[in-house]
């Protein structure tokens, strides 16, 4: 009896000391993450004397957020807005269409047995494997001599609607979240394969759109080397180029401004964040179903 209870003594010791060390971990990985977004948050609302003069993680005697939002919105003949616009269409339409084109193909080889079906399923698997970074050059040269849309719109949007992920995930996703006695219902009925698609697959497939709509916004509003190749005028960058410029700037003050753009700098990066921590939110509840319901792979 005493020596069971010991048992008992040593599990519920290292059960204990298990969650501490789960805990723990988590916190430190709390802090990796929060801790940056805090010290911008503060920072944003300094002046530049007060940047330099204060504690780093402790706000200033005088908060200046209003007055620094002013000048990054003015700064530089207003760039920083049109900057902010660029960023939307880019992730707005790129998110858009490569989630709508990635559900197109990955329903269609879950659903439809034909010729090359394997193989383009095979393609798919390896395509994931190839880093994003690698295909930038293969990309600029193809839109420079090619396509002709280098410095353009469509230029950076062209490239992110390929989306192997989104194509795979639909694929696995669908067989689960779509009854196949539903769609041979509405086959009965005299739907037409694309109208049955948009009437009943997209909608099934919801949560897992949003989850890859969420992804895919993410990925190309922090895009960074992909603009760069591919944009030399400066009216077309994404916030994030464009915040780069004026880092680069800070090495040479007074080139653009009587004074580094700090302040613009900091101000910018918090602008810049904030659609992410507004979106994500506001799509939390469909990406964890997605993600749940997308674990499973259906028969």
């Amino acid at each position: 009896m005493v020596r069971r209870l010991g048992v008992g003594k040593v599990g519920r010791s290292a059960q204990r000391l298990k969650s501490a060390g789960v805990t723990a971990v988590l916190l430190v990985a709390a802090l990796y993450v929060v801790g940056p977004l805090y010290w911008l948050a503060v920072a944003s609302g300094k002046g530049l004397h007060e940047l330099f003069s204060t504690s780093t993680f402790v706000p200033g005697p005088d908060l200046e957020y209003g007055a620094n939002l002013h000048s990054t919105f003015t700064f530089n003949g207003a760039q920083f807005g049109r900057w902010l616009v660029n960023s939307l269409v880019y992730a707005g339409v790129s998110a858009s269409l490569a989630v709508y084109f990635a559900a197109m193909a990955g329903y269609l080889l879950a659903w439809f047995d034909f010729r090359g079906r394997r193989l383009l399923l095979a393609l798919t698997v390896g395509a994931l494997t190839v880093p994003a970074s690698v295909l930038v050059i293969p990309t600029y040269i193809l839109e420079s001599s090619v396509l002709h849309v280098i410095n353009s719109y469509v230029g950076v949007i062209l490239p992110t609607l390929a989306y192997p992920l989104g194509t795979f995930f639909i694929y696995v996703y669908s067989r689960q979240a779509i009854p196949a006695a539903l769609l041979d219902a509405g086959r009965v009925d005299g739907v037409g394969e694309v109208r049955l698609f948009h009437l009943i697959g997209l909608r099934l497939l919801v949560p897992g759109l949003a989850t890859l709509f969420l992804l895919s916004f993410i990925g190309t509003w922090n895009s960074y080397f992909l603009p760069l190749v591919l944009l030399s005028n400066a009216h077309l960058y994404p916030s994030t180029l464009g915040l780069a410029t004026w880092v680069a700037d800070l090495g040479t003050a007074g080139s653009v401004g009587s004074v580094p753009p700090y302040q613009e700098i900091l101000m910018g990066s918090v602008v810049s964040v904030l659609p992410m921590i507004v979106l994500f939110p506001f799509l939390q509840r469909f990406v964890r179903s997605g993600l749940l319901s997308g674990a499973v792979v259906g028969d």
